[in-house]
């Protein structure tokens, strides 16, 4: 994964929801420092493009306007599928559940002043994240872009078979022009219309500038999150 430096003029979107339905905190319970953690991830689902092709129908009465209407979507769509397959295929190409995973595993390993260990055979606890979700979303051939990760993080102790610790993350980000350079041609927007026009070595650029900024928040959540549980009295 290559290292890019965002535009200091970028503005961000960003949306992280903290489920709690899965939420476990027992860090008070359990003092991990020193301890050898190793990381197991789960093999990540294929990434996905999620489009939504908007039809728009005029009033009845209307028929020359709804054919002309219905013509016009039906060209939107078409590049809509096509712009689809590209963001597919370069998203396929890159290895974003590995980066993810592994950033995640050495942070967390940092902020618990732990040890990190290659063999889960050698750990005392298992750091597993499973990416559940990964990819594009929009709601129309001309709307707005969204990149989507979900995932689940846990500490599992495997001498006490017990969860020490566990958050699921939803992190939405929108795309940007700055992500992809090219912040002077079409203003704030990314439509899907827009990504179909670079190349799959551009569109895998900005997906990796995205994930690392997705990356950035999702984890200092966590962290937070651990220090929080951690000190709890």
């Amino acid at each position: 994964m290559k290292k890019h430096i965002l535009s200091t003029g970028l503005v961000l979107t960003l949306v992280i929801m903290i489920t709690g339905c899965s939420t476990i905190n027992k860090l008070d319970e359990y003092d991990l420092t020193d301890t050898k953690i190793a990381l197991d991830m789960k093999a990540p689902p294929e990434p996905t493009v999620d489009v939504d092709y908007h039809f728009g129908y005029h009033e009845p009465g209307n028929e020359i306007l709804t054919i002309i209407e219905l013509g016009a979507n039906l060209i939107k769509a078409d590049e809509a599928r096509k712009a689809e397959e590209k963001l597919y295929s370069a998203l396929d190409g890159l290895y974003l559940p590995e980066f993810i995973a592994e950033l995640t595993y050495d942070r967390m390993v940092k902020t618990l002043d732990a040890f990190a260990v290659d063999k889960v055979r050698d750990a005392d606890v298992i750091l597993e994240v499973d990416i559940e979700e990964y990819g594009i979303e929009t709601w129309s051939s001309n709307g707005h872009v969204a990149m989507v990760v979900r995932m689940q993080v846990r500490l599992w102790h495997k001498y006490n078979k017990e969860i020490v610790w566990q958050r699921s993350v939803e992190v939405t980000e929108e795309l940007t022009p700055g992500y992809f350079g090219f912040d002077n041609i079409i203003g704030n927007a990314v439509t899907i219309a827009s990504l179909g026009n670079l190349t799959e070595q551009q569109l895998g650029d900005g997906f990796e500038k995205l994930t690392i900024e997705i990356m950035k928040k999702t984890i200092g959540v966590l962290q937070d999150d651990i220090r929080e549980a951690r000190y709890r009295k």
